[in-house]
C-alpha cells in the first residue's frame, strides 16, 4: 500500500503537537506593517485586501485592526481554523473572511480586491505563472500586488528574473528591493489596466 502524502495540514499538526499556539506567532511581518502605511498613505482606507498562504490569519487580523476588510486563503484547513477562532475572539469576524483554497484557483469574482499580499507563498507553488494570472485576474484594475519571498541561493525560492517575466504579462513593478547580503526579495506591483 502507496504511503500518504504529507501535507501542510501534517506539518501544522505536527507543530502544534509540540506545543506551538500559533506557527508564525500573532505578530505581523515587518513588509506587512511597510504595506498597511502604504494603504493608508494612498488613501485605500477599507480596501479588500487577499493575503494568499494566510495561514492563521496572522495579517488578515492585524490589517483589520487597521479598517481594511481581509480576506485570506491557505491550502491547509487547520490554521484557517484556528485563525478564525481569532477573528471572533478579536470581534473581527466581520472583518476577516478566511478560508482553504487553491492559489491557482482563488475562490472570488475577478477584480473583487484592491489589494494582494504574499508573504513566502510563492516559492512554494509548482504553476507560479498560473498563481500571477489568477491575482491578476483577482484584483481590480491598478490593483496592487505585494510579494515577499525569498530568492536563490535559500532553498525554497524564486529569482528575481523569473519573477519578473511571471508579472510583465499583467503587472507594471513599481518597487523591487533586494540586497547582495540577503536572501529576501520583496516586490510591488500594480496590475495594468486591460
Amino acid at each position: 500500500m502507496p504511503s500518504r502524502k504529507y501535507t501542510y495540514d501534517d506539518m501544522y499538526r505536527e507543530e502544534y503537537s509540540k506545543g506551538k499556539a500559533f506557527l508564525w506567532g500573532r505578530e505581523p511581518d515587518e513588509y506587512v506593517v511597510w504595506i498597511g502605511n502604504h494603504l493608508e498613505e494612498m488613501g485605500f482606507m477599507q480596501a479588500r485586501i487577499l493575503d494568499v498562504g494566510c495561514g492563521e490569519g496572522r495579517h488578515c487580523i492585524y490589517l483589520a485592526k487597521r479598517g481594511f476588510v481581509t480576506y485570506g486563503v491557505d491550502v491547509a484547513s487547520l490554521p484557517i481554523e484556528k485563525g478564525r477562532k481569532w477573528a471572533e475572539e478579536e470581534g473581527l469576524s466581520g472583518l476577516v473572511d478566511l478560508r482553504v483554497g487553491d492559489a491557482t484557483r482563488l475562490p472570488y469574482e475577478g477584480g473583487f480586491f484592491d489589494a494582494v499580499i504574499d508573504i513566502y507563498t510563492i516559492q512554494f507553488i509548482r504553476e507560479r505563472g498560473s498563481y500571477v494570472r489568477e491575482v491578476a485576474r483577482a484584483l481590480k484594475p491598478n490593483g496592487l500586488f505585494f510579494i515577499r519571498t525569498n530568492r536563490p541561493p535559500a532553498k525554497h525560492s524564486v529569482n528575481e528574473e523569473e519573477l519578473g517575466k511571471m508579472l510583465k504579462e499583467s503587472f507594471e513593478i513599481l518597487q523591487i528591493e533586494s540586497s547582495v547580503n540577503s536572501t529576501v526579495l520583496k516586490v510591488m506591483a500594480k496590475r495594468k489596466e486591460i
